[in-house]
């Protein structure tokens, strides 16, 4: 009876076992994911390119005509005459039509004289590069091939769910058709390369060479566009990123088309809320991002939107994150007209405004201009106007108000260790503060509200910041 019942366990077991390993698009994944391989790698290309780079030797190097002596040896003295070198760049791709387009990172192709492909059956091809993207690091280079019977598809990466097992194939070390796998590890994730970041990150294994090559879903689709690692080393560590294909699609077939690639420009700068900022706001941590600030002139501005606002949706779109409505926004043409839901003092309004375009190479904050000079001590803290003496101390530019934070008395907020002296407060609960006498109103709102969190929107060192700050 016994072994009959151990039978019958591992019977059921194996069952189980076979019936979660087939997915949803009908591959049997019962010994691994071979089927899947078939069908999608030769849609995989190894990129080389060539470059021309300029760069100083030393006499030393001159004199005896060793040109490549100087990146053996960096302590040799520097200082002699510039010269151009050839540098060569590997990287990876796929194909997305039977024309012989290729999607790959703009890193990888950036600067390149001549690119040169190989595909999966070990044919070499040249191509060229028909449009390329900084900001999203795209680029979409076309193979001079004969035809393409094996291209890939783009997946919907919304779809994807943190969990979800992909495959990522590339070129890593120029090891062309490697294959790894892993999971969807987060999504919507901003790595600071630009204010329409993306990105899904995985565990996956992803190195150097894998730059521009697809992240797979189980059903063979691409979701992701795998860009960069975080590593101490510089191997992987289980910390990629690829683009997600949502944000990439629409600027890939622009390239593709060698149309010009604009943006949208709203004109606020935002944060996500925290849980602090949440709590000193009366709002849940997940209902919006918080506006942290509002460009002179700006569309936002014109609409009504106002510093203290929080977003709640575009276009009924929810904003999960500032990457989200960013993202959004710049996917958006300029003059098209967007619905903006806010809560504002507790109540939500919606706000129709019209786009422009982004004209700046950097991210919104860079274009913003803020509307926004005897110590006092409260809400925790000692401040004092901002006179002219201590602009020019602190280097304040003019258009910067609000008041100089001098200390930080209360104890928990030392602890809290974000706000710091030197800070300049601009904004507390959304409301401006111009000198110590607003500073004061503002304590007494706090104060009467009971509440356990409040909110500072700070300036520092040219960039600002709202913190959700503990006060009792």
């Amino acid at each position: 009876m016994k072994k009959a019942g151990i039978s019958a366990i591992i019977s059921a077991f194996l069952m189980c076992s076979f019936a979660n390993a087939t997915s949803k698009c009908n591959y049997d994944f019962t010994y691994g994911y071979a089927d899947l391989v078939d069908q999608i790698i030769p849609s995989v290309v190894n990129i080389s390119t060539v470059s021309i780079k300029e760069r100083t030797i030393s006499p030393i190097e001159d004199f005896f005509g060793m040109h490549g002596f100087g990146s053996i040896f960096p302590h040799v003295p520097q200082g002699g005459k510039k010269i151009k070198q050839k540098s060569t760049a590997l990287g990876s791709g796929f194909f997305i039509d039977k024309d012989g387009h290729i999607v790959t990172n703009y890193h990888v192709i950036k600067d390149a004289t001549a690119i040169t492909i190989k595909t999966h059956d070990g044919k070499e091809y040249k191509a060229k590069i028909i449009g390329s993207d900084e900001k999203s690091d795209l680029a979409v280079l076309k193979a001079e091939t004969p035809g393409v019977k094996n291209f890939a598809k783009f997946g919907v990466s919304n779809e994807a769910r943190i969990g979800d097992k992909v495959l990522a194939i590339g070129n890593p070390f120029g090891l062309g058709g490697t294959v790894t796998t892993g999971i969807v590890s987060a999504k919507s994730r901003s790595i600071g390369q630009s204010a329409y970041d993306d990105f899904i990150q995985t565990d996956a294994p992803i190195n150097q060479g894998n730059s521009g090559g697809p992240m797979f879903n189980l059903c063979g689709e691409v979701i992701g566009i795998n860009t960069a690692i975080l590593s101490p080393s510089g191997g992987s560590v289980g910390i990629g990123f690829a683009i997600a294909s949502d944000s990439a699609v629409n600027i890939i077939e622009k390239l593709k088309n060698k149309q010009k690639i604009t943006r949208a420009w709203l004109g606020v700068e935002i944060q996500t809320l925290t849980e602090e900022m949440a709590e000193a706001l009366g709002v849940k941590k997940n209902e919006g991002v918080y506006v942290n600030g509002v460009a002179k002139d700006s569309p936002a501005q014109k609409a009504g939107i106002k510093t203290g606002d929080i977003i709640v949706a575009v276009d009924d779109k929810k904003a999960e994150n500032m990457q989200s409505v960013t993202s959004y926004i710049g996917s958006r043409k300029p003059d098209s007209k967007v619905n903006v839901e806010i809560k504002r003092g507790g109540k939500k309004m919606n706000i129709d405004v019209i786009l422009k375009e982004s004209k700046s190479d950097n991210n919104e904050m860079d274009r913003l201009k803020s509307d926004k000079s005897d110590a006092k001590n409260t809400l925790g803290l000692v401040v004092e106007n901002l006179t002219k003496d201590r602009r020019l101390e602190l280097r304040i530019p003019d258009e910067i108000s609000g008041v100089v934070i001098v200390d930080v008395k209360n104890e928990i907020l030392a602890e809290f260790g974000e706000v710091k002296t030197g800070d300049i407060l601009t904004h507390v609960n959304g409301n401006e503060i111009k000198n110590t006498s607003d500073m004061e109103k503002a304590a007494k709102i706090v104060k009467a509200s009971g509440k356990r969190h409040v909110v500072f929107k700070i300036w520092r060192q040219g960039v600002h910041i709202s913190l959700g700050v503990p006060i009792k």
